[in-house]
């Protein structure tokens, strides 16, 4: 018999890119090159115009690894700011990617906020995240009461998320400067339009 458990993990974090505004706001909104370079991300599928598909592979504890699965829908709004939605997976859906991967990928909810500031001659990306997880949880586990079990659950996944809060503070500043050097004649225009 499996038992599931809902888990909860938050981060919120302020990213820093050396770059105008209206250039890193371009760079965050090119899902396609974005989302694909976040840490521990193994494979994004773009599924429709507004709706992304993304696979995490995380290591738990040692030698132990969870695989989760979100599907997204970006929303691009005034005033520099991106909302990424939650979308359902239907059961039909899950279980065709069981299929096609051997992992068993647990699926939940993602939700994300980012806003751009322009502070001297930095962009500032403050950015907050939860995400909501339905996870089997393990037989040697299973003794713990309930609400422990929970509480412990939800530290792990966010000290997880701000662990990949940390590396995306990394990674964001390291890719801006490639992605830049590849769309220079797009950028232009969008600084010059003040998009």
């Amino acid at each position: 018999m499996t038992f599931i458990m809902g888990v909860d993990g938050v981060f919120s974090k302020i990213f820093k890119i050396d770059a105008p505004l209206e250039a890193v706001y371009a760079f965050l909104c090119d899902f396609n090159y974005t989302l694909p370079h976040m840490p521990q991300v193994e494979q994004i599928i773009q599924l429709s115009e507004d709706r992304y598909r993304m696979f995490y592979s995380a290591d738990i504890v040692a030698g132990h690894k969870m695989h989760v699965l979100f599907d997204i829908q970006p929303e691009i709004l005034e005033g520099y700011v991106l909302k990424f939605l939650p979308v359902p997976i239907s059961s039909e859906e899950l279980k065709k990617i069981r299929k096609s991967h051997p992992e068993n990928y647990f699926t939940g909810k993602f939700t994300g906020y980012a806003k751009f500031v322009q502070n001297g001659k930095r962009c500032e990306i403050h950015y907050k995240a939860q995400i909501r997880l339905e996870v089997e949880v393990p037989q040697f586990l299973r003794y713990l009461p309930t609400n422990a079990l929970s509480k412990l659950g939800s530290k792990v996944m966010s000290y997880k998320m701000n662990s990949i809060g940390d590396g995306m503070a990394l990674a964001l500043p390291r890719e801006f400067p490639k992605w830049q050097m590849q769309n220079q004649s797009k950028l232009e225009g969008i600084i010059k339009a003040g998009l």
